[in-house]
């Protein structure tokens, strides 16, 4: 499928903004840049060649933004280099050239691919399961502990890699009229055999390949291996296979990822592995969450107002009409299926400042609320929450904050988005606290009124039988509460 390379229309606005600027300041970019802004203006199809030029330039004068009379209100703007910006198309353009750049070379990647399938090479997939363990002795007499499980399922892996449904069926169709299991291995080292899984219980699932190991007590390796699987640690399977043939795997692109589909597999063996190749969910999230694009932030204590950012971006990203490919840099989440309905992004976080986009600190904490259940949470995929929250977590540390995701706390930066105690209640029980151990927390903290102590002075209050809920947690509050702070953000919204 060809892929467009069309200029938007937020690009064409700045290009025809840089052309303007140029004939009334006399100042600003170069033939080439005139050029560009021509090209791009004209709406046609730009090359390979133009795109990586723009991203070359693009990275070249990025140290131009920090100079004086690149942003409005300063002395001498626009700048030369604010104009010779935006004849390149601007912060739109910057964007734009990056993701054609990584499209066209996902293309390219995709060729190389298709030609050079290895049908004799040995590959490894590893997938998450959760085993099932128990003991006994099989019909020969020996002891063996006993795995089941799934051996790979028919999700994407985190090396891009599907394998479908009936992929299978016939390498264990010839194990089953050879009589021979499948070999059990440990981290798929041919010298650390430690069972096999019998072909009788292998057997292809709705959700992947489904076995029943058996793994040999009476080696020492053995008894190693299933004392970790019944502790929880070694829980991972992973599958040695081959392609047969080229005609068992194909090629697809899903927006800028090849996606390498295997049809038929040569299976080898199975092992017992520490690390997994294909935690499913986690590698489905991509698909639905927003890029991270490491918008630059807007100043901490800059208002969060969802609905006045949202009609900003649609102005500048010219989605009046129709969401733009644009319009979703403003949201941490997309419904990659109906992109052209404007409630199909969620989780809105960017609003327009000096004709750029830019992140705003405020509605992030609003994000991070919606994640964590506040004002009736979000409706996303649960598969997607993941790749979305990695995102958010990532404006935190760009921020200086901590995670509000890691281990269950309450978060003050979210706490500043509640508009009502009820949220803040909700909050506190998304956070791991009971109903009457979040009413009990908010009672004791407006007691405390402006005081900054914490909440070890309180075992001898009249209310603190309201405190049976939380005992154990006293640290945690006194860490991450930050007690004043709160009780401010309370006496706000009381």
């Amino acid at each position: 499928m060809p892929i467009n390379t069309k200029p938007t229309a937020e690009m064409k606005a700045e290009a025809e903004r840089g052309l303007s600027w140029r004939e009334e300041f006399n100042r600003g970019g170069t033939a080439v840049g005139v050029a560009r802004a021509r090209d791009i203006i004209n709406g046609a199809n730009l090359s390979e060649e133009t795109i990586n030029r723009m991203v070359s330039y693009f990275a070249r004068h990025e140290v131009d933004k920090k100079a004086e009379g690149f942003r409005p209100g300063e002395d001498g703007y626009p700048s030369a280099g604010r104009i010779a910006w935006a004849l390149w198309g601007g912060d739109a353009g910057q964007r734009w050239s990056k993701r054609k750049q990584n499209e066209l070379e996902t293309e390219d990647k995709y060729m190389e691919n298709l030609a050079q399938i290895k049908t004799d090479e040995r590959i490894n997939k590893t997938f998450r399961c959760n085993l099932e363990c128990k003991e006994e002795e099989n019909s020969e007499g020996v002891k063996i502990g006993v795995i089941e499980g799934f051996a790979s399922t028919w999700d994407e892996d985190r090396g891009n890699d599907v394998i479908l449904q009936g992929a299978f069926e016939k390498t264990l169709n010839r194990h089953a009229a050879e009589g021979r299991p499948v070999r059990m291995l440990l981290q798929h080292n041919s010298q650390e055999l430690i069972g096999g899984f019998p072909i009788e219980f292998a057997k292809e699932t709705p959700e992947g390949l489904f076995v029943k190991g058996e793994i040999n007590l009476e080696v020492e390796k053995g008894r190693a291996a299933y004392s970790l699987a019944k502790q929880g640690v070694l829980t991972d399977m992973s599958i040695g296979f081959s392609i047969p043939s080229r005609d068992s795997v194909e090629f697809s692109r899903d927006e800028d990822r090849i996606v390498r589909v295997i049809k038929e597999v040569e299976l080898w063996e199975i092992s017992l592995v520490s690390e997994p190749m294909n935690p499913a969910a986690r590698v489905m999230a991509v698909k639905s969450a927003t890029p991270f694009l490491d918008l630059p932030l807007a100043d901490r204590a800059r208002p969060w107002d969802s609905e006045q950012a949202i009609g900003r971006v649609r102005e500048l990203t010219g989605s009046i009409e129709l969401p733009s490919e644009s319009y979703r840099d403003a949201f941490f989440w997309y419904d990659p299926e109906a992109t052209e309905e404007f409630g199909s992004y969620k989780l809105p976080f960017v609003d327009v400042i000096d004709g750029n986009l830019v992140a705003v600190p405020r509605g992030i904490f609003a994000a991070a609320a919606a994640l964590q259940g506040a004002r009736g949470g979000v409706d996303i995929p649960e598969a997607d929450r993941e790749a979305v929250i990695a995102n958010v977590a990532r404006y935190y540390e760009k921020l200086g904050l901590e995670s509000p995701f890691g281990e269950k706390r309450f978060d003050v930066t979210i706490a500043e988005t509640c508009e009502s105690l009820g949220e803040v209640e909700d909050l506190l029980k998304a956070s791991g606290f009971t109903n009457a151990a979040g009413k009990a927390i908010i009672r004791i903290i407006k007691s405390l009124g402006g005081r900054e102590g914490g909440l070890d002075d309180m075992s001898d209050r009249e209310d603190s039988a309201d405190l049976e809920g939380i005992e154990g947690k006293l640290d945690e509050i006194n860490k991450s509460l930050e007690l004043g702070k709160i009780k401010r953000t309370l006496d706000k919204i009381s």
